[in-house]
Parts: C-alpha cells; sequence; structure tokens
C-alpha cells in the first residue's frame, strides 16, 4: 500500500508542477509580448491561461501585465501548495 501512496504522491507533484510551469512560461511569454499568432506560443498561453482562471481579477491591476503577474502567479503558486498538501495527505 505504501508503494501505492508514493506513485500517486509523485504523479500528483508531476501534475501539480506541470501545471504551475505552464502557467509561469505563460505569464514570462505574455510579459516578454511573444507573438500570440505563433500556434506554439499561444498553445502554451493558453493552457496557462485555462488553469489560472480561478485567479484571473482576484486582485485587479491598472497594468494588464501587473495583473497577469500577480493573479497568475498566485495561481501557479496555488497550484504547488495545493500539490504539497495533497502528497502530504498521502503519506
Amino acid at each position: 500500500m505504501t508503494s501505492n501512496r508514493s506513485t500517486a504522491a509523485r504523479i500528483i507533484l508531476i501534475i501539480a508542477l506541470t501545471i504551475a510551469a505552464f502557467i509561469a512560461l505563460s505569464i514570462l511569454l505574455i510579459l516578454l509580448d511573444a507573438n500570440e499568432g505563433n500556434v506554439i506560443i499561444n498553445a502554451i498561453i493558453e493552457v496557462g491561461r485555462f488553469f489560472s482562471t480561478p485567479f484571473h481579477e482576484m486582485f485587479p491591476q491598472s497594468s494588464t501585465d501587473r495583473s497577469v503577474l500577480i493573479n497568475w502567479g498566485l495561481g501557479a503558486i496555488a497550484y504547488v501548495l495545493l500539490g504539497g498538501l495533497v502528497i502530504r495527505f498521502l503519506r
């Protein structure tokens, strides 16, 4: 049973870190004003946008870049923390 929990914990960690990485990469691409017309750039930003949706406009800002940085950044942090909590519960 312990190995099943350990495997589940690793999978959850990988998922949480992957989601956080997509959000962080999306933030970087938006802040660097990357060409969203590019298929790869657009796909990365859309994945980041999808997973950060619950955090959009949590703290409204006058600047779009600042809003993305703060709100989406909180989303990335939340996924990592939530993944960590679930892992602790499993172990």
